[in-house]
């Protein structure tokens, strides 16, 4: 019959098994981690495998040498009920250690003069994750403190582990420009898997190209001076509604109003209708809120864009998404039962005109369209409630603009001559101010390049 000893006599695995295994899997990962549009779900499955497969050979090492070690030191066979503790400390013990080394060695990594990125400035621990640039995000301060960084360590900032900025306007051709870097893993945070299409934001290289196309003849001088007339007849609810407000003496929340105006005007423009904000006065189906939770989101997940890959298959993470999609299929089927009197952006994007030698899909059109009202309206509700919030906080200015549009503008002339605009000097000035105070959006547009 054996001794059974204490547990202070036992002997225990060694601690560098699993951190050995926890540097070879993360080398694993480094050396085979998939490049290219779209490969963040990829990287992400992989890097779960190789973790997995790493943390159960490390436990399995622990057992074996503890069991080993147990068996040479005359450990009684002798049933135990406490038996399993020395198996379960070990298990436990591995998968602390692995998971620390498999950190310390991401880490060491990305701040050591291996890295190809070491040689440029930045805050240390941005260098270490894109777990922090998530976390600014969240908080909408993306745009101040990548204004700090810049001024504290010039136009070039490491601002993730394989990230940096530039702050160089000559940079803009060689970088986002046509003939530029490709677009990065930033984009794969916006791709929604179960859409089926992507829109334009997210294409890539020929893709990209030929529905750019379709997107130029929407925006050019001829189809922006169709557009006029909805902007005049949504302006004109609005300031009914003002009015209204105004002589009941009600208190009114002018950037919800702006949102109302906005939505409705790019109804008009990308679909040829409205959703009936302004007349409603109000969401009375909850898609403005969607849509705003839906932009912080996308905001985060961009620098995480492996966490959309599972995100989206979690009912709470991936409703608004689902919101979005029937709003643009139910705004589709509509436009295409109804038409349209007049040339609205639906009708560019299906190149009705038979410019192209084929058709674009409905599907893509509808997914253009879609992004057309979110990244178009919900930018202009930023901008102007800016210009709004900062105006009424300075009279002086305030009263000198309102001087400029009256001088302008006299009494009996038409608002909506836009022949005058190039006249407003000084509007053109607070806009631009407020955007570079409070910018309409605060992304960060990323392309990728070898290092």
């Amino acid at each position: 019959m054996g001794t059974h000893k204490s547990d202070s006599q036992q002997a225990r695995p060694p601690l560098w098994l699993p951190c050995a295994i926890a540097v070879a899997t993360y080398l694993v990962l480094h050396f085979s981690e998939p490049v290219g549009p779209r490969k963040s779900p990829t990287a992400a499955n992989r890097a779960i495998l190789l973790v997995g497969f790493g943390l159960v050979w490390s436990c399995f090492a622990a057992l074996w040498t503890q069991t080993a070690a147990a068996a040479a030191s005359g450990f009684s066979e002798t049933p135990d009920p406490v038996s399993i503790l020395p198996q379960a400390r070990a298990i436990l013990t591995s998968s602390a250690v692995y998971f620390a080394s498999l950190i310390t060695s991401v880490i060491c990594y990305r701040i050591s003069p291996l890295h190809p990125l070491a040689g440029v400035p930045g805050p240390f621990w941005y260098k270490t994750s894109k777990l922090f640039g998530a976390w600014i995000a969240w908080k909408g301060k993306t745009h101040l403190l990548s204004k700090k960084w810049h001024d504290t360590y010039g136009p070039i900032v490491r601002t993730g582990p394989n990230e940096i900025s530039i702050l160089d306007a000559e940079a803009i051709p060689a970088v986002l420009g046509t003939g530029g870097l490709s677009k990065g893993q930033f984009y794969d945070g916006r791709w929604d898997p179960n859409a089926p299409a992507g829109s334009l934001l997210i294409l890539k290289d020929e893709d990209h190209a030929s529905r750019r196309r379709l997107w130029t003849r929407g925006m050019s001088s001829q189809a922006l001076k169709e557009y006029e007339g909805f902007i005049g007849n949504r302006a004109n609810i609005l300031i009914e509604k003002l009015e209204a407000m105004a002589g009941a003496g009600s208190s009114v929340d002018i950037a919800e109003w702006i949102s109302y105006f906005t939505f409705d005007f790019m109804g008009d423009m990308a679909f040829g209708f409205d959703f009936e904000f302004l007349r409603n006065a109000g969401d009375k189906d909850g898609l403005l809120g969607a849509m705003r939770r839906f932009a912080i989101a996308v905001q985060v997940v961009c620098h995480i864009p492996w966490v959309a890959t599972y995100a989206n298959k979690i009912p709470m993470f991936g409703r608004d998404m689902q919101i979005l999609r029937a709003f643009g299929v139910g705004a589709a089927t509509r436009r295409v039962k109804v038409g349209a009197s007049s040339k609205d952006l639906w009708y560019h994007l299906t190149d009705e005109a038979g410019f192209e030698k084929s058709k674009p899909s409905i599907a893509s059109v509808v997914a253009d369209g879609t992004l057309a009202i979110v990244a178009g309206a919900d930018t202009t509700v930023s901008a102007l409630s800016s210009l709004f919030y900062f105006l009424l906080s300075d009279p002086t200015c305030y009263k000198r603009l309102q001087q400029e549009v009256d001088a302008v503008y006299p009494p009996g002339s038409d608002p909506l001559d836009v022949s005058k605009h190039a006249e407003l000097v000084f509007m053109n000035g607070c806009l631009n101010e407020a955007l570079r105070l409070q910018p309409a959006s605060s992304d960060q547009w990323s392309s990728s390049g070898p290092c």
